[in-house]
């Protein structure tokens, strides 16, 4: 204890006494080492929570009861034996005793320990297989035994976000308060205590520059797109954020209008675990999920999510619009989910219809073997179809259609044509093959089969049946001159499942094809008996009844028509000398099911652990609403959005909601943009260097420009346009750089001041366009290009707030901790020389300070 301290306490002890004691015990308290080991612990603790499971945490009070058992079991028989040994051999040699003593405690604990090892430590070890054995909170120890604190669900950090938290921010700020108040009240202030003075100003430099870093740190990166050939991109004034997202909302207020994004920040948007994955689904309401038994993995286990994106100031979007996050899926992908519905008081219902498939010979024929779910009105889910059997499900099938796909042919076939020339009366069903021709007698009229394909040439694109597919026939129809009728030829495709669709192309002069609907003078029917065809369809019987009826087709051609399900069944579908029988049966009906997305968590083995803590995979849930007014009821809407790294060139990841009044909005999930302090950024050129025989990228590099922004809203730095290379070792530093022009002072000067300015950013090669580079190297091979080019570069940008304020630190510790160890011990021991050879030459003593 310094006299300092000594004499600080006294004079504490006599003047703040009464109503200041507690000022004293506040300076006692700071002063103490004590508190600053406590301070210390509490930081190593808070380390280990970052990164230690709390499922392992959770299994120390059962290694600790496990312990204590073991060392229990070694006394029982070791503390009696050694108190009877003791007292056998009193009157031998201490020795002696010593080391009888000791070959029994040895001897003891090795047959205690073989006893517990092979009999009582099998049977309390905990087995995570069969959950037997001895493990307190099991239930807590399993389920979190690879999570961090910082990944639970009321915590949902970063590990930056986490050491950046305020818990460990006050540690440090009590540390650095009890670090300077003890060295003021307990170290003396004198040449020989340089070092420890040094060491403690650099741990208080070091820990205020931490708290400064922790609290202006950004990471992030820009993409930078390429111009035209000798012409820099578009310049880029913002880049984004590593961590920080946000929702991306835009609206057209005029319909020619290219809609502008504005961003709202997602500042409580959890990271880790699931949230509110029904949200969008009516509570109670039957889903489609739970009528197939489709087990979901990694539930949201009853977490809901409620946050408001409120509106900034200058918002583009009308104020009577709403946005709420209500669920949060961390890594999942969106799949199509119907829910059971009343009917809509306006436009058609979407009945729902589930025919289950039963199996004589499985070893419970009373359950399905499988669920086939229909959705009537919707051409692309009305039909269920793999390489054996396909089922079509509708309402209300036209009557002529119905009696086609019923036909007898009469033979054995694959693919059959149902033709009619109505005003002649002629009528014909014939088994084809891609190339027949096929002459229709006194009509006047060939088909020729151009083409059996299983599926469209070109995708359907008509409305409402967009991602429908059907087998197509593609016939050319040509019929001789008659009379005053001419002459006619042209193609038309035959859809065996969308008749409506079908259309003729007739060829033209320009050699573009017309489309036109089917010609009425002749119709075609495709028939499609490549597999199993059953062909259920609802309709009125002359009774007014609606009844199910059925077309069943085998690949072979033969047909089999029934007028009325047995009591919603279809027994019997592929009729077989062994007796074992398919049956369909209508099963669950719904009036209405209406059609959402809904995110599907990706089980954890499949997830990929390198973007684990990122929003790659993510869905987020947000609720667009509007509140009840006098022209309009309440309305809301369940929109799932996927993450986009990057919102502005992502447009596939944008999704459109149209309000009941008929406006628009466009809604995007992504990063969070910080913009550029004060300048902005443009690719001239980019280039990689190979190694050599154009093998791997040796290096790459990016021209880039830096310009003044004009729109800047803060303080604009004050520097000319230049170009700057960036490669991996030569990062970009703006907006303050090296200015060769300016003198070196100026120059070391401007740089420490930058070092300590957040706004201050190093940018680094991160990533090209390598495909488009590879591409584009393959068209020079070609002699179509002259030059390789990239269509973009990335650029990490990032600042080091206060890194000078920590570097400071570290020279004061590296000079303090060699002077207090090693010149400060010299200083006392000549201190000692003097003094010893002051007292001896009888000189009186000099009053050490």
């Amino acid at each position: 204890m310094s006299k300092k301290w000594q004499r600080n306490k006294a004079w504490e002890d006599a003047n703040l006494t009464g109503a200041l004691t507690p000022v004293r015990v506040v300076l006692r308290i700071f002063s103490s080492i004590p508190t600053a080991v406590v301070l210390l612990l509490f930081v190593s603790l808070y380390a280990t929570l970052a990164s230690v499971p709390v499922g392992m945490i959770a299994r120390i009070p059962t290694l600790l009861i496990d312990t204590a058992f073991y060392l229990l079991l070694l006394a029982i028989p070791i503390l009696p034996a050694l108190y009877f040994t003791r007292k056998a051999m009193l009157t031998k040699p201490a020795p002696m005793r010593f080391l009888v003593m000791f070959l029994i405690t040895v001897l003891l604990a090795i047959g205690v320990t073989v006893i517990w090892r092979m009999g009582i430590w099998p049977s309390l070890k905990y087995h995570t297989s069969d959950g037997s054995g001895f493990m307190l909170f099991r239930g807590f120890v399993e389920k979190y035994k690879s999570t961090t604190m910082r990944r639970l669900p009321f915590m949902e950090m970063t590990e930056l976000e986490f050491y950046a938290w305020w818990p460990m921010r006050l540690a440090l700020v009590l540390f650095v308060i009890n670090m300077i108040v003890a060295t003021i009240r307990r170290i003396e202030f004198n040449f020989k205590n340089l070092g420890v003075l040094s060491v403690h100003t650099g741990i208080v430099i070091i820990a205020l520059g931490s708290i400064f870093y922790q609290r202006f740190k950004l990471e992030g990166d820009t993409l930078l797109p390429a111009g035209a050939q000798g012409v820099p991109g578009a310049a880029q004034r913002a880049f984004y954020d590593r961590e920080d997202v946000a929702l991306y909302i835009a609206q057209a207020h005029t319909p020619n209008a290219q809609p502008q994004f504005e961003q709202r920040p997602l500042n409580r948007l959890p990271l880790y675990n699931a949230y509110g994955l029904e949200a969008g689904i009516p509570e109670d309401a039957m889903t489609l999920s739970e009528i197939m038994g489709r087990e979901i993995l990694d539930t949201d286990e009853g977490r809901t999510l409620a946050q408001s994106v409120p509106a900034g100031a200058g918002t583009l979007v009308d104020p009577d619009i709403s946005f709420r996050v209500v669920g949060f899926a961390p890594y999942a992908s969106l799949d199509d989910e119907w829910y059971q519905a009343p009917a809509p008081a306006q436009g058609q219902p979407n009945p729902h219809r589930m025919v289950d498939l039963y199996y004589s010979g499985s070893p419970t024929p009373d359950e399905p073997i499988f669920k086939f779910p229909f959705f009537v009105a919707e051409p692309a889910n009305r039909i269920r179809a793999n390489d054996m059997m396909a089922i079509e499900y509708t309402q209300g099938m036209d009557q002529q259609r119905w009696d086609d796909l019923g036909t007898d042919f009469r033979a054995n076939l694959t693919h059959g044509l149902v033709i009619e020339v109505p005003g002649m009366g002629f009528r014909v069903a014939i088994p084809v093959r891609a190339g027949n021709r096929i002459p229709l007698g006194q009509t006047g009229w060939t088909v020729e089969v151009e083409q059996l394909a299983p599926t469209p040439p070109f995708p359907i694109i008509t409305p409402g049946y967009e991602g429908a597919t059907s087998s197509v026939a593609v016939v050319n129809l040509t019929k001789s001159a008659r009379g005053d009728q001419p002459a006619k030829a042209f193609t038309r495709y035959v859809y065996h499942r969308f008749p409506e669709l079908n259309q003729d192309l007739t060829p033209t002069p320009s050699g573009r094809p017309a489309r036109s609907d089917p010609d009425p003078s002749i119709r075609v029917s495709y028939v499609d008996a490549s597999k199993l065809q059953i062909y259920l369809d609802e309709h009125e019987n002359e009774a007014g009844e609606v009844i199910t009826r059925a077309i069943v087709r085998q690949p072979n051609g033969q047909v089999r028509s029934t007028a009325s399900l047995d009591e919603s069944w279809l027994r019997d579908v592929i009729p077989n000398p062994q007796g074992d029988r398919l049956d369909l049966r209508v099963a669950e009906s719904w009036a209405h099911a209406e059609r959402i997305s809904r995110p599907i968590p990706v089980p954890y083995k499949e997830r990929d652990k390198s973007i684990a803590g990122s929003y790659q995979e993510a869905l987020v849930g947000v609720e667009v609403s509007l509140e009840a007014n006098a022209n309009r009821e309440a309305w809301s809407k369940v929109i799932w959005l996927p993450f986009a790294q990057y919102v502005s060139i992502q447009t596939e990841q944008r999704t459109k909601v149209t309000l009941p009044d008929g406006r628009n909005i466009m809604l995007a999930f992504g990063r969070y943009q910080r913009p550029l302090p004060g300048f902005e950024l443009s690719l001239v050129d980019f280039e990689m260097i190979a190694y050599d025989h154009r093998g791997a990228p040796r290096d790459y590099q990016s021209i880039v420009r830096v310009l003044p922004n004009p729109f800047y809203a803060g303080p604009k730095p004050d520097f000319e346009t230049f170009d700057h290379v960036v490669k991996l070792n030569n990062p970009l530093r703006a907006p303050y750089h090296w200015d060769p022009d300016k003198s070196w002072l100026t120059n070391t000067i401007t740089r420490l001041r930058a070092g300590m300015d957040p706004n201050q950013f190093k940018l680094s090669q991160s990533g090209w366009d390598r495909s488009g580079w590879m591409q584009s190297q393959q068209m020079v091979d070609q002699g179509l290009l002259d030059e390789p080019r990239a269509n973009f570069t990335i650029l990490g940008v990032g600042n080091n707030p206060g890194i000078h304020i920590i570097a400071l630190g570290s020279i004061f510790m590296s000079i303090g901790i060699p002077w207090a160890f090693y010149f400060k011990p010299y200083l006392v021991k000549r201190e000692k020389k003097r003094l010893a050879a002051q007292y001896a030459s009888g000189k009186p003593k000099e009053a050490a300070t």
